[in-house]
């Protein structure tokens, strides 16, 4: 159950070539010792790490959909930076 709920999830996100699932070391030995735990422990361990992937793929869309955003502030703050409208920042004086 473990294995085949991650395997599709690494499906989903690309992890694929040639119709082979390619999975490194790594990961194999992760599974070969999750597949020894009960079935309750598996559940939790895929619950865990679906949702971790999960939020990084949504940490990851946030990131796109703001990106002209933080480029457009990042070539202000330098533009500003430039022109000497910027003062260093003295930590001791927060």
């Amino acid at each position: 159950m473990l294995v085949s709920l991650l395997l599709s999830q690494c499906a989903y996100r690309g992890i694929i070539a040639e119709r082979e699932i390619l999975m490194t070391t790594l990961l194999q030995q992760a599974f070969e010792q999750a597949a020894k735990l009960s079935e309750a422990e598996q559940e939790l361990l895929a619950s865990r790490l679906l949702a971790e992937m999960a939020a990084e793929d949504e940490f990851d869309q946030a990131i796109s959909r703001t990106a002209q955003k933080l480029s457009q502030l990042s070539e202000q703050a330098l533009s500003e930076y430039h022109s000497g409208q910027t003062e260093e920042l003295d930590p001791d004086q927060l």
